[in-house]
């Protein structure tokens, strides 16, 4: 999902795996996450095969360590400023630096 501006960072987790699928179908994308509880939301891919039409280009992020902020971290400033929905630590950084 796209981040809008509003929106905060609740979680963080380290990229364990990727797998990129350029030009896709919604299903083979779904099929990707199958064995997670992504696969299992009917209304999330509906939304995606709406939104986006076929084919996609698509990446499914596999994380570990995934842990839950003790509070939300702000997002509006970084969005402003980039058009990433993700922010990334560079090597060597602090794991968890927002608390």
């Amino acid at each position: 999902m796209k981040w809008s501006p509003g929106r905060e960072l609740v979680a963080t987790g380290l990229v364990e795996r990727f797998v990129e699928l350029p030009m896709c179908t919604v299903n083979e994308l779904r099929e990707a996450t199958k064995g997670y509880r992504l696969n299992g939301h009917d209304e999330y891919w509906d939304d995606v095969r709406r939104r986006k039409g076929e084919p996609v280009n698509g990446l499914v992020v596999f994380l570990t360590e995934g842990r839950w902020l003790t509070r939300p971290y702000g997002l509006v400033e970084w969005l402003s400023h980039n058009r990433d929905s993700w922010v990334v630590d560079p090597p060597g950084a602090s794991r968890y630096p927002v608390r």
